[in-house]
């Protein structure tokens, strides 16, 4: 590959004109690559026929670099059938016209779905091809909570295709061992994901007594925890923000669950919100909580967006202490690592910020330093040199 620009395409079926955290995760990564240096197309799909890339990054308050290219599938049925196949169908054309003006170096995809694509890419085109997990499949015997009604299919894609491929770039240390532990014979590196850009570190929050949670408010992510937490709070004054809730349903589960503990006038939720809507509430809020549950998935393989989006804003956090949070945030006072599932302990540890304000004021500069380090283009520089390293040795092979 040497050391010129380096020329990748980012394959991702997610609907870019949906308010999914995959949007903010996939975007993040794309400008962070090109901001690193490399030339990037994004190849993913869309629902609306008129949204353009425009759109897209107008959406998350961001300018695109030159070096990044956004083509947007509009996904349809085609003779009654839906399905990304089409979708893949078509990346898989653009990808071989880009490689016959530009000669490209790599192509990435986090979906199991495009595994076959990329195997064939890599046989027929020569080019390194990556998956980037943001699961674990291989092996569903030690799963404890895979829930998927893909899942089944999913494995057999991981187990069939992940040795035809150049390299795994993992999300973080504690997933990428389980795919060594079934793939020893590929590659799996980590190249851990990043923050989009930082906010402004707020001195006053402190007073404002707000608790925040961004994201799904699923079973398995330790929203009844949190509620529990919350009403054993000695600070009855404080409020609590639910940023998120994926469907009525989801929302309602918790709502109910909010009635029950009568904390009704003292929690609020939101729905999803467009990010720059989130980022207003990052930016008034005092503490942020990572309240997951001891499953697999949060133990192995999550790398949350959330957890940046916090130290972002300079949030302390407070998280459960699994092994996936610590290979990302494995020591700083900006973070406060509690027992999964423990109420008392999770509630002691946001009343310590709550109360004392000189400690609030060191954690929150702490997390807010804490997150120069995780910019996306830093995070990308790295995942640019495993790029090029694991090219380089598939090409020797050949």
């Amino acid at each position: 590959m040497g050391m010129g620009k380096v020329r990748i395409v980012y394959v991702n079926k997610t609907l870019m004109d949906a308010s999914l955290p995959a949007v903010n995760f996939t975007v993040g990564n794309v400008f962070g690559l090109a901001r690193a240096g490399a030339e990037v197309w994004l190849l993913a799909q869309k629902r609306e026929r008129h949204f353009s890339a425009q759109q897209l990054i107008s959406r998350l308050g961001l300018e695109a670099p030159d070096r990044l290219h956004f083509e947007l599938y509009h996904k349809k049925a085609r003779w009654g059938i839906r399905t990304n196949q089409w979708f893949y169908w078509w990346a898989l054309k653009r990808i071989k016209a880009l490689h016959r003006l530009w000669k490209l170096d790599a192509v990435i995809s986090r979906d199991p779905g495009a595994l076959p694509y990329l195997a064939r890419i890599r046989r027929r085109l020569g080019i390194a091809v990556f998956y980037q997990p943001h699961n674990f499949y291989a092996d569903l015997s030690v799963r404890d909570d895979e829930d998927s009604r893909n899942a089944r299919k999913y494995e057999f894609l991981e187990r069939h295709w992940i040795p035809q491929l150049t390299g795994l770039l993992c999300l973080q240390e504690a997933q990428a061992r389980w795919y060594r532990k079934i793939f020893p014979q590929v590659s799996a590196e980590t190249a851990e994901p990043g923050i989009l850009r930082l906010g402004k570190w707020e001195k006053n929050r402190w007073d404002q007594k707000t608790v925040i949670y961004v994201g799904s408010l699923q079973e398995k992510k330790g929203i009844i925890w949190l509620l529990e937490a919350f009403r054993l709070l000695e600070n009855q004054e404080a409020t609590l923000w639910l940023v998120g809730g994926r469907n009525r349903d989801e929302r309602e589960a918790a709502r109910q669950e909010v009635e029950r503990r009568d904390l009704a006038p003292r929690v609020e939720i939101t729905g999803w919100l467009p990010y720059p809507a989130v980022e207003d509430r990052l930016q008034k809020a005092a503490v942020a909580v990572l309240p997951l549950l001891d499953r697999f998935y949060n133990r192995y393989l999550t790398a949350p967006n959330k957890l940046f989006d916090y130290l972002a804003y300079g949030l302390p956090v407070v998280s459960s202490r699994l092994p996936a949070i610590e290979c990302l945030v494995n020591s700083s006072d900006g973070v406060t690592f509690v027992a999964p599932g423990n109420a008392q302990a999770l509630a002691h540890a946001i009343g310590v910020h709550l109360s004392d304000r000189a400690r609030y004021e060191a954690a929150s500069r702490a997390a807010f330093s804490l997150a120069k380090t995780y910019l996306w283009e830093c995070r990308a520089g790295k995942m640019l040199q495993i790029i090029r390293k694991m090219a380089e040795r598939d090409k020797n092979l050949r």
